[in-house]
């Protein structure tokens, strides 16, 4: 089912589900960081404008990890600059065989020809990657410039919104798109919707477990989506349109589903577990150093 000319690829897929699954993680692990550091009193090592009274005004959570450095922006502008470059100097062709393909490289063009539209499904995957850059950007701007509180939050929302608006036009009236390929394609929706509603929801609540934590799941539920659209529609073996193989990616969308957050629930256990017995071990070393005081007095 694989489809030739510039509609997309594997390689095309991989390589945004790699920026989602890295975000998506980053956000999980920040996310449980927050709240156990809320819950613990435990003091988050941060400077300036990276101070956790701060956070209110981010659109993502500074985390003990590289306190000083702007992580996530950092992320937001190379890899979807990485994806710009991809998609506006690389080609694919298709090779003798039906699932076989290859890259060329060479500047991509808005035009045939004859001056009419070429196939723009290349336009809308640059524009998708140029609002991330824009929030990066926003984020690493909002550093130094007193921006009023909600702006990179704001523009962070933004970003998943013109995803959500660029995809749901992408698969409109494509008559080459197989039903499989459209259906893969709206659960993808999906997953954008709930990163755009919960990115909205931390303008009124950032530092809510179960809002950031929606938002991870989304994000990290994109990158592996990403990954399975691109298996199925340009991997080696060929799906067939029929309704059993739609009723099996449904199920199959649940369970990555069910996969991110069982693993979020392990994740969160063996943190805590960890910041318990962090503050078990200082809470004994406290005891011990006050009464060694106690009997040099």
């Amino acid at each position: 089912m694989a489809r030739s000319g510039e509609g997309g690829s594997l390689g095309g897929h991989i390589v945004p589900a790699i920026f989602f699954l890295v975000y998506g993680i980053w956000w999980i692990i920040a996310t449980f960081w927050l709240y156990l550091s809320q819950k613990y009193n435990l003091k988050i090592k941060q400077k300036g404008f990276f101070d956790i009274e701060n956070i209110a005004k981010k659109s993502y959570i500074p985390i003990c990890l590289l306190p000083l450095w702007p992580i996530e922006p950092v992320l937001k502008i190379l890899f979807p600059s990485m994806g710009i470059i991809m998609e506006a100097f690389f080609r694919v062709r298709p090779n003798d065989t039906e699932h076989d393909q290859h890259y060329e490289t060479g500047v991509w063009s808005m035009y045939n020809s004859d001056g009419s539209f070429a196939m723009l499904v290349k336009l809308h995957h640059i524009t998708m990657h140029l609002c991330f850059i824009v929030s990066g950007i926003v984020d690493l701007l909002s550093l130094c410039s007193r921006y009023p509180k909600h702006t990179s939050k704001l523009f962070l929302a933004l970003a998943f919104f013109v995803e959500t608006f660029l995809f749901y036009f992408h698969i409109q009236d494509d008559k080459d798109r197989s039903q499989l390929e459209v259906l893969m394609h709206e659960l993808l929706i999906f997953s954008i919707g709930v990163c755009v509603v919960f990115a909205a929801l931390r303008m009124v609540r950032s530092s809510n477990i179960l809002i950031n934590g929606g938002l991870a799941v989304g994000i990290t539920l994109q990158g592996t989506w990403l990954i399975e659209i691109g298996v199925v529609i340009f991997g080696p073996v060929e799906w067939k349109d029929v309704h059993n193989n739609n009723m099996f990616i449904v199920a199959c969308y649940v369970w990555h589903c069910m996969c991110i957050i069982v693993g979020m629930f392990i994740l969160f256990t063996a943190m805590e577990y960890g910041v318990q017995r962090y503050t078990r071990k200082k809470q004994v070393y406290q005891l011990l150093d006050k009464e060694w005081e106690e009997t040099q007095t």
